[in-house]
């Protein structure tokens, strides 16, 4: 279907205003809502990529709800255990507990103990664990915090180490890591912060959308470094620790937990954790689990608590497992592409569903490409607003091709409207492209109808010009409305003839074909037959109507020149129905049908035989019959076709007296009588046919 002047550049304003659009809104004007719903995607493709495998040296020593209780405990075992006796009572508890953990792991030869609690003001216990560290300072690590940044203006004031009852110097020869996580804006943990500066805290802790692997701050200031960069140091990681990055999460709850309280049960020191041999050469994290501590942050594989979010950010500096995002420049040049991919899809698939359906595989190819990139090259490009550009791209001109085919549907609806019915139009329509292919040239059975307005020409030159063409037009009009009714096609006007054909664009099946045509006919003559008493009543010409009908094979495509075309029908098929229309003078009838078509219609219109007749140029010979009319041009079974039809059967035997005496009883059978007697007066050589040769029009 041609398309409206201009469309590639109308498409391309379209797609390029989207593109423009959501590029500047990824750079320049970022609002809210698309900003959660972009780092929702990327969540997403974090969440179900491949994931950091979980390191076999990693521990987590859970203070948990088992933990506070005890209650699963007998009272004997707790009364053998100073620890245990100490942690019965209520939390918190002396901090002679934790130094006893600290002396127990690392005398089981664990690599580092990581302290995930924070002991801010003095406390009982506090010289217990002061000890414990300066035994164990190259293995052990104490949490300090970042408290509310809100709260104050002044970072001293918002930087809390250990309590100096703890540590004197608050630092204590680098035991001390800061236990603080700062979560994006929209509440969700992504990035693991290893070293700030006071700097940094006061304007670009939040640059997590431009963090490359392994970046340097470089802002001035004291430089504090976290729980998890001091532990791998302790540890002697060889890996680079980064300032900041965002992490490839493990597999959550994959770490292995060990509650608190059964380093102080014997029997499940000795057979659950093998004497201690479990956490030979590993890295112990103590922090809470408990829900009272409330030490739990939204991320991208959901919500975690806080020590096991340490361990994550453990094992990613250790295996250099972070990733990056697209800059802003970078998402809004995907968003100019995505507008471009759109605009070529649009115009060179000219049909806007399949253009759709292409441009939504575009987008899941996106998609899975994301995923490509962050599972092998450690990065994520834009997800939203790219997306957005080239779905809001593809649907705008979705709609403008959807509006643009409407509009060029219904100019071709009503040209068409004016050759064929309603019907005929919606099928070709709906299934233009089948149409157009046999519009190439197909070979088609169908059924042609002629009609003609006998007396026309001698009308035409005695009338005013003005009259005839009224009473034609008039004529015509009646005559394609029938037509149209009967689900024909209006191939062609000749003069005052009319040509219609059934069975090339839509077809019912030769028996439906024809009873259309046929019932057409009828319909013509009846209504021609209610023109002439309104026209003999107004004292104008009363036109005489002539109709021939045949069925089969005709070749059905687009005749003409590259100047003018149009479709047709042409072949033996369609001249002979034209003949038949010119036989109805010659034997007195207003219609004449061949064989064909009597042999479709015969079980429900009464029809007559008129003759068998050879026409020129064609060497088979046809039958020809016509349809009993009323008075009222209604089709009806006079008394007399039984003698007719028996009339024509001595005919065939060559009974000539018989077949006289019958067709004199025939309204029809004048032609036929006087054939018969000829006959009779000249009898026909051996090898006689019953077949007239109808050499004229």
């Amino acid at each position: 279907m041609a398309r409206a002047k201009g469309r590639p550049a109308k498409l391309l304003a379209i797609c390029g205003f989207w593109s423009a659009l959501f590029a500047l809104l990824a750079s320049v004007l970022p609002l809210t809502p698309l900003e959660l719903a972009e780092n929702a995607l990327q969540d997403m493709v974090v969440r179900h990529g491949l994931k950091n495998p979980t390191p076999q040296n990693l521990v987590f020593l859970a203070l948990d709800e088992s933990s506070l209780d005890l209650s699963q405990l007998e009272p004997n075992e707790i009364a053998a255990s100073r620890a245990l006796t100490l942690m019965q009572k209520e939390f918190p508890w002396s901090r002679a507990v934790y130094a006893e953990v600290i002396d127990k792991i690392l005398g089981a030869g664990a690599k580092a103990i990581v302290l995930d609690v924070h002991f801010p003001s003095p406390g009982e216990g506090d010289e217990e664990l002061g000890a414990a560290l300066r035994r164990h300072g190259s293995r052990a690590v104490i949490a300090s915090i970042y408290e509310d940044t809100a709260a104050s203006s002044s970072l001293a004031a918002q930087y809390r180490p250990p309590s100096d009852s703890v540590l004197p110097d608050g630092r204590a020869a680098g035991v001390v890591g800061y236990a603080s996580f700062w979560p994006e804006p929209d509440k969700v943990l992504r990035a693991a912060h290893y070293r700030v500066s006071d700097a940094l805290l006061l304007g670009e802790l939040q640059l997590t959308k431009k963090q490359v692997r392994g970046r340097k701050s470089g802002h001035a200031g004291e430089q504090r470094e976290s729980l998890g960069a001091v532990s791998l140091r302790k540890a002697g990681s060889p890996a680079r620790v980064p300032d900041a990055g965002l992490i490839r999460f493990c597999e959550p709850g994959s770490f292995p937990i060990v509650p608190l309280y059964s380093l102080f049960v014997p029997d499940m020191w000795r057979a659950n954790l093998q004497d201690g041999a479990f956490f030979r050469d590993k890295i112990v994290l103590l922090g809470p689990t408990a829900g009272r501590f409330r030490d739990f942050f939204r991320t991208p594989i959901g919500t975690r608590p806080g020590p096991e979010i340490h361990l994550h950010a453990i094992a990613a500096a250790a295996a250099g497992a972070f990733y990056t995002r697209a800059s802003a420049g970078a998402v809004a040049a995907t968003c100019l592409a995505m507008g471009l991919i759109a605009w070529i899809v649009n115009v060179r698939l000219r049909r806007p569903l399949r253009a759709l359906g292409f441009l939504g595989l575009v987008l899941v190819a996106y998609a899975g490409g994301a995923l490509v990139l962050y599972n092998h090259a450690d990065f994520i490009p834009g997800l939203l607003y790219p997306s957005l550009a080239l779905v809001f791209a593809g649907l705008t001109s979705f709609g403008y091709d959807f509006s643009l085919e409407r509009r060029e549907k219904a100019r071709v609806r009503r040209s068409l409207e004016r050759y064929v019915s309603r019907d005929v139009v919606r099928e070709l329509i709906d299934n233009q492209s089948e149409v157009l292919a046999q519009l190439g040239g197909t070979r088609k059975e169908v059924a042609v109808l002629f009609s003609d307005v006998r007396g026309f020409t001698a009308l035409s030159e005695r009338a005013e010009p003005e009259a005839v063409v009224a009473q034609l037009n008039e004529y015509l009009a009646g005559m394609v409305g029938i037509v149209f009714r009967h689900h024909g096609t209006l191939d062609k006007f000749i003069g005052d003839a009319v040509m219609a054909v059934w069975g090339t664009v839509t077809s019912d099946g030769p028996r439906g074909d024809c009873l259309r045509a046929v019932r057409a006919a009828l319909a013509m003559l009846e209504s021609v037959e209610a023109m002439r008493r309104r026209w003999r009543s107004e004292a104008r010409a009363e036109l005489q109507l002539a109709i021939g009908l045949n069925f089969g094979s005709a070749i059905f495509g687009n005749i003409g020149s590259e100047e003018k075309m149009e479709p047709t029908v042409i072949g033996d098929t369609v001249n002979l129905a034209s003949r038949l229309e010119g036989a109805t003078k010659q034997y007195g009838v207003p219609v004449v049908l061949s064989g064909s078509v009597a042999e479709q219609v015969g079980v429900e219109i009464p029809l007559c035989l008129l003759d068998i007749v050879r026409v020129k140029g064609r060497a088979a010979p046809v039958e020809i019959f016509t349809v009993p009319l009323d008075v009222d041009a209604r089709p009806y079974a006079p008394g007399w076709l039984p003698r007719h039809m028996e009339a024509w059967d001595h005919y065939r035997a060559a009974r000539f007296r018989d077949a006289s005496a019958c067709f004199e009883l025939s309204p029809l059978g004048a032609t036929m009588v006087a054939r018969c007697r000829e006959l009779l007066d000249h009898p026909p050589a051996p090898g006689w046919e019953p077949v007239k040769n109808l050499e004229s029009k």
